[in-house]
């Protein structure tokens, strides 16, 4: 497997590809730097999604403390927390030194694998010159994009922004102007509900009167109509005591005919009275 990896030369291929993405990464990081400060250059414009997040996270902890009290950490958190392709720009920064850590991996792995199987001196020149030569360009790479010098001018300008153009005044500004707007909305609300309240009572009122005269008419008229009722009911009462008195006459007066009449008579008369009933 070794034999076949140098006489392909792959840790050399390897170390130019370590090489390339070390350069190319840290010109990227260049570019999302200076996209990130032009974004704070005009303060006034904010369409950048970078400052949108910081702008919301200020608004946030401006609300929870009532003001942020440490401007520094909160920058440093908010560029820490940035990310690009999946990659905080930390990541990015470590990525040249990475590649560079594996160009010389590889040059030297191969010098050493040459050394001990004796192989040719022209190899060994070629991954002296790839770690030489790589090791400058990524190096190179650092010194031209700077990153370092666009970190901390980023730094300074959020700090600036947030500090000194008026941002956090703006920002308290806002949240008070909605607060207050808030305020007499509740305050509007809560008069219409008194309001409401109010027309609903005054007019359960009227309800409620209106629902007395009515019920007081409804108990006269009922009162009038049990009086019918309770006449009523003594005029049939005097109707039945006296049908039963009539009754209790008539009886009476049976009885006394009965007496009077022969046994004879009076048992064909019950005869005759108890087939009637029969029948």
């Amino acid at each position: 497997m070794l034999q076949f990896i140098m006489d392909q030369n792959l840790l050399l291929y390897l170390c130019g590809a370590a090489c390339t993405l070390g350069v190319v990464s840290q010109f990227l990081l260049k570019y999302v730097y200076g996209r990130l400060i032009g974004e704070t250059v005009a303060v006034g414009e904010t369409n950048g999604k970078f400052l949108r997040q910081l702008r919301q996270r200020f608004q946030n902890c401006a609300h929870l403390n009532d003001k942020v009290n440490d401007i520094t950490s909160f920058t440093d958190r908010s560029i820490m927390d940035y990310e690009f392709w999946n990659m905080n720009l930390h990541q990015w920064h470590r990525m040249g030194a990475e590649a560079l850590a594996i160009c010389l991996l590889c040059c030297g792995g191969g010098l050493w694998l040459l050394y001990r199987n004796g192989g040719a001196l022209s190899l060994q020149t070629s991954y002296s010159r790839a770690a030489i030569f790589s090791s400058l360009l990524i190096l190179l790479a650092y010194g031209i994009t700077d990153n370092r010098y666009q970190r901390h001018s980023l730094r300074v300008r959020l700090m600036d922004y947030l500090q000194n153009t008026g941002a956090v005044k703006d920002y308290s500004e806002v949240e008070f102007c909605a607060d207050t707007s808030r305020a007499m909305k509740e305050a509007a609300v809560e008069t219409a509900a008194v309001e409401t309240a109010a027309a609903s009572t005054g007019l359960s009122r009227k309800l409620r009167r209106a629902s007395g005269e009515s019920i007081s008419e409804t108990k006269a008229q009922r009162d009038k109509r049990q009086l019918k009722e309770n006449l009523m009911r003594s005029k049939i009462g005097a109707q039945e005591t006296a049908a039963v008195a009539e009754t209790v006459a008539e009886r009476e007066k049976n009885r006394k005919l009965l007496q009077q009449m022969d046994p004879k008579e009076k048992e064909q008369i019950l005869r005759e009275v108890l087939m009637e009933f029969l029948t």
